[in-house]
């Protein structure tokens, strides 16, 4: 297998957005650790990094709205979002019935 070097690895303009992307989702994610939420994943890309939390019950602090409503087997589940520094934080509750 033949591999070339590859040309302008450090150009800001072919990977500047995402590690921008990813330089805010750290700083996002510290500050959700630090006032004890538990992390689940963070998806970066080139826009709006999302940072997925567990602690439902501790999610009231941000001030999150429904989403998406799920209906799985007779429970429910709700998405919620709030946008924080930069970031889209999502966080599930589950329960209750139809």
């Amino acid at each position: 297998m033949n591999e070339r070097p590859v040309k302008n690895v450090d150009d800001p303009k072919r990977n500047g957005p995402l590690l921008q992307s990813l330089r805010t989702a750290q700083r996002v994610a510290e500050r959700l650790a630090r006032r004890g939420l538990t992390l689940l994943r963070v998806e970066a890309g080139e826009s709006r990094p999302v940072i997925w939390i567990g602690d439902a019950r501790l999610n009231a602090q941000l001030n999150g709205v429904l989403t998406v409503r799920r209906s799985r087997a007779g429970s429910i589940e709700r998405v919620f979002a709030a946008q924080l520094d930069g970031c889209l934080v999502k966080w599930t509750q589950r329960g209750g019935s139809q």
